[in-house]
């Protein structure tokens, strides 16, 4: 049982009984006044939110940050849905944040006094907290069973949101397959700085059983493999950053990576666009699949070659060939 919604901002924290905690989390639906689109954010990412429209279209996205850095053709969302079905009558459940007691941390930072504290779940639980879309008008009493109501927020068209906190058993699955995309992530736009506080954790998303989506935070517990690392463990060259490409690439053209192959018995280089959504798996796949192609003389004209006598050539995904003519299929 709450009060009328106020405000359109709340800003949180998962705090366990011994000091640990989650990252800091921002659910908001304006800035100085209310809109009928739900935002949520972690504040040590200026890379993803999540968006909640008022058309029942949600996304997993870039930010303004993020997108301004990455090529025009890459800046799409990462994943759309729609709204779940009402959970109750005039109530659905637009998004869920689960937190394990044990991947909560230590910070040397205290909260900021505009964060609220929310209690952690015990040892072997987790807690969860679900954001949920309440259909105009919205109730002065509003009666989520056992749920904890943390904050009720505006929205323009007279309805609210209410963000809920719960205890659920912890599922060692979830966490398990989400340290596994951590550790061997097949796509990713820089390498974080991990000496950072707030970079100490990670999240997975992923979809919920009601069609809607959610996320888990997990500590990092031991350095991811980075870029360089990762695709060096497959391609069997040197890995260089975009900058140092020795010639542009083909005008127009968005490229993943642009191998270039020296002459005589020189070492393969892999010059790598940190800009682009690639999967870098698939990335060190096709460098060695055109690497052994090259070396049986199967040069056709998709390679250039170089004043320094080294063969040159670009890698792009699918989509982006087929919007250049390259494929047809």
């Amino acid at each position: 049982m709450i009060a009328k919604p106020t405000g359109c901002i709340f800003r949180f924290a998962i705090v366990a009984a011994d000091g640990r905690r989650s990252s800091v989390w921002r659910v908001w639906t304006g800035s100085n006044k209310p809109s009928d689109d739900v935002y949520i954010a972690p504040r040590a990412s200026a890379a993803i939110k999540i968006s909640l429209h008022k058309d029942g279209y949600c996304q997993h996205g870039p930010t303004k940050e993020l997108r301004e850095r990455l090529r025009p053709g890459d800046r799409r969302a990462l994943d759309r849905w729609d709204t779940a079905p009402c959970l109750l009558p005039g109530v659905r459940v637009g998004y869920s944040l689960w937190f394990p007691n044990s991947e909560l941390q230590p910070f040397s930072q205290p909260l900021a006094s505009t964060v609220s504290k929310v209690a952690a779940s015990p040892g072997g639980r987790m807690t969860f907290v679900a954001v949920c879309l309440i259909d105009p008008p919205a109730p002065l009493e509003l009666h989520l069973g056992e749920l904890n109501i943390v904050a009720y927020l505006e929205r323009k068209n007279g309805g609210a949101v209410a963000v809920v906190a719960g205890d659920a058993e912890l599922n060692e699955e979830w966490v398990e397959d989400a340290r596994a995309q951590l550790m061997y992530a097949e796509q990713y736009w820089s390498v974080p700085d991990y000496t950072s506080e707030e970079n100490r954790v990670a999240w997975a998303f992923t979809e919920a059983d009601d069609g809607s989506r959610r996320v888990l935070e997990i500590a990092i517990q031991e350095e991811p493999i980075a870029q360089q690392r990762g695709l060096a463990a497959q391609f069997e060259g040197s890995i260089r950053d975009w900058e140092e490409l020795p010639v542009p690439g083909r005008s127009g053209i968005d490229f993943c990576a642009v191998l270039q192959v020296p002459p005589g018995n020189g070492t393969p280089q892999l010059y790598v666009d940190s800009r682009a959504r690639c999967d870098h798996r698939h990335l060190a796949e096709d460098a060695e699949r055109l690497l052994a192609d090259f070396r049986r003389g199967h040069i056709d004209s998709g390679w250039d070659r170089l004043p320094d006598r080294s063969f040159i050539t670009g890698i792009i995904i699918r989509d982006t060939a087929r919007s250049h003519g390259i494929i047809d299929c």
